[in-house]
């Protein structure tokens, strides 16, 4: 059974020995729809060479950087242990509206699951706590970024039933090829 427990930041590094690293054979391709809430449906197509992507080895992005770039005195570390044993967790913060009659957002910087542990209902159970704890906090929607890349988070995130807000290509200047994806999770 899988339990997820809140932990403070200070918690980081044990949270960051869980890899992040995975084989890309496919992508999801934005193709327009005017149905759509974001305008775009995914198609999926094979990757036209298959990579490993590693988002921790990208400079200053592994989780032990983060407090060198960003404010974390607010951020909410969620852990996931089956006994003794980490096998995941998330990382998300709560975002004020940007105006007076915006409600707060929480904003989910990053999930992980440990790859002997995926698609066993960790990610699961890590995602509903991030859900009880932003609705807890105030928010209606939790806000997630991946990539067109991130096939299996792509698919992840619409069994949890989220949708696709957003689409831009060339929002990541060290990765041209990327596209950023933007899933909302709305909740009462």
């Amino acid at each position: 059974m899988t339990e997820v427990r809140l932990e403070t930041f200070d918690a980081i590094d044990g949270y960051a020995r869980i890899p992040t690293a995975f084989l890309v054979t496919s992508l999801l391709l934005p193709l327009p729809h005017d149905g759509a809430p974001s305008g775009f449906v995914l198609e999926e197509r094979s990757a036209p060479s298959p990579f490993v992507k590693n988002y921790d080895a990208i400079p200053d992005n592994h989780p032990t950087d983060w407090p060198k770039h960003f404010d974390t005195a607010q951020w909410q570390l969620f852990s996931a242990f089956q006994g003794i044993t980490r096998v995941g967790g998330a990382v998300a913060f709560v975002t004020p509206g940007t105006n007076a009659s915006d409600a707060p957002f929480a904003e989910l910087w990053d999930l992980r699951v440990s790859p002997t542990s995926r698609r066993t209902g960790v990610g699961t159970a890590v995602f509903r706590a991030v859900q009880r704890w932003a609705a807890d906090s105030g928010c209606a929607v939790v806000r997630i970024e991946t990539q067109h890349i991130n096939v299996a988070a792509c698919r992840f995130y619409e069994r949890q039933g989220c949708t696709l807000h957003s689409v831009r290509a060339g929002a990541y200047p060290d990765f041209p090829g990327e596209v950023r994806l933007i899933w909302y999770k709305t909740f009462s």
